[in-house]
């Protein structure tokens, strides 16, 4: 990989699985080549809090849904025919 002096999309796989570290690699490579892959590990983990944040909300719903079949089930009074 070489350093053309302008910034590129890399491929996420490119980023994960990065070329093997060489001797020959310059300073700034390796500052792009690190920032980039800070870069993403910064928008998976915000990917995972918002999927986190979306589990946490529907577990809500579902545990106010079981509250109210339960009042249903227990308090209503029963009739019968």
């Amino acid at each position: 990989m070489e350093w053309t002096g302008r910034c590129e999309r890399l491929p996420i796989a490119r980023l994960r699985d990065p070329l093997p570290m060489s001797s020959s690699y310059g300073v700034e490579e390796l500052w792009h080549l690190t920032h980039g892959m800070r870069r993403l590990v910064l928008a998976e983990s915000l990917r995972d809090t918002q999927r986190l944040q979306e589990v946490e909300d529907e577990l809500a719903i579902a545990c106010r849904k079981i509250g109210s079949i339960n009042h249903l089930l227990y308090y209503m009074p029963m009739t019968y025919s």
